[in-house]
């Protein structure tokens, strides 16, 4: 593969993706950094971890049913996309955009973790600093954060 894929995070579908979302916010001091229709996603404050929530598929046919899948950013999923069909990698599911605004494709491991290349959603502005969640944060969180 020509084009190396280093940013990640965890996906969990859950019916709870919001609250499950509200609660890193509220308890870890992560950040929000996207929230669409059947899905959020946070930050750590070290900027370093992010954690997607979403919707069952049920409610989001891009989705897988349940449980944890990876998500792997890059810059031009299309370009990526190509370079796996040329190694043989199966497709399990083409290009497509998000709810969140993000076009991605699915591919599966060897042990069935659905994995999700795709490229990072553009927000209009940082999340972090107009969610509302983030002011019922405890205070020393707030004020590592500078809220």
């Amino acid at each position: 593969m020509n084009t190396p894929i280093d940013n990640s995070y965890i996906g969990i579908t859950t019916p709870h993706f919001r609250e499950a979302s509200d609660f890193y916010v509220r308890h870890f001091g992560y950040c929000r950094i996207a929230d669409a229709e059947g899905f959020a996603s946070v930050m750590a404050p070290n900027k370093k971890r992010c954690l997607g929530f979403a919707a069952p598929a049920d409610a989001r046919p891009s989705t897988p049913l349940s449980g944890v899948h990876l998500v792997f950013l890059v810059d031009d999923v299309t370009t990526v996309l190509a370079q796996f069909q040329h190694g043989g990698v199966p497709i399990s599911r083409g290009i497509a955009i998000g709810s969140w605004g993000a076009k991605h494709f699915v591919i599966t491991d060897p042990a069935g973790v659905e994995l999700f290349i795709s490229e990072q959603a553009q927000q209009s502005e940082p999340l972090c600093h107009a969610d509302p969640i983030s002011a019922g944060a405890p205070p020393e969180r707030q004020q590592a954060r500078g809220l």
